[in-house]
């Protein structure tokens, strides 16, 4: 676990060995489903969800014909079967009570792509708050169709002003993971930012130091 302004949980899961929550009363955590923990029945767990809004997003229910009602139907189902999978991994696989925690969730640009932003509007439905999708791919960013506000673009490591800026034209928070700390840099870079800010784009900026 690493801390932001809030706990992140990158290699190791929110209930520990023997079901002893680690967030039993937190504001916030962000958590990385792809690496946080080492069980494979949650890894695959989790990629169950993914395939599950991929598989939604692959019917056409806009196409005028004789199976546009049922294919309605078909992507409806898919998308509720999607939500309550992903809220018991959340609440019963990972421990975290989402009405209580305000949960960032770590989803990668390739899976935002391939379920066209789907898999991203299924974890808010199923209690996140917010949405953490690499800053440097744009597409990603756009694709994931969720209100700004509910979207963080992530840096890890040396972050280019004009990168950070860019995202923080789709996304309502732009967080950094850096393993410079010196003032010099960080300045610099929100300095760049606020002159974003300055011009109407208003976001939040989170530091992670690692």
């Amino acid at each position: 676990m690493t801390t932001l302004p809030f706990p992140s949980f990158v290699s190791s899961p929110p209930v520990a060995d023997g079901g002893a929550a680690a967030l039993p009363a937190v504001g916030r955590c962000r958590i990385h489903p792809e690496t946080c923990s080492s069980s494979a029945g949650l890894t695959e767990e989790y990629r169950n969800i993914v395939a599950k809004t991929i598989e939604q997003s692959s019917v056409d229910d806009k196409t005028a014909g004789p199976d546009r009602d049922n294919n309605k139907k078909l992507k409806k189902k898919y998308m509720k079967q999607g939500v309550a999978m992903a809220r018991d991994y959340l609440n019963k696989g990972l421990g975290i009570d989402t009405s209580v925690v305000d949960t960032e969730i770590v989803l990668t640009a390739r899976d935002i792509m391939d379920s066209t932003g789907l898999v991203a509007s299924c974890f808010l439905d199923a209690g996140c708050d917010k949405i953490v999708v690499d800053g440097t791919d744009l597409a990603a960013l756009d694709t994931a169709k969720i209100p700004r506000e509910r979207l963080v673009a992530a840096f890890d490591g040396t972050v280019a002003s004009d990168a950070a800026c860019a995202a923080a034209q789709l996304a309502g928070t732009v967080s950094i993971r850096t393993n410079d700390a010196s003032a010099e840099v960080l300045l610099a870079l929100i300095g760049a930012m606020n002159d974003v800010a300055d011009e109407g784009n208003k976001f939040d900026v989170s530091v992670e130091v690692s």
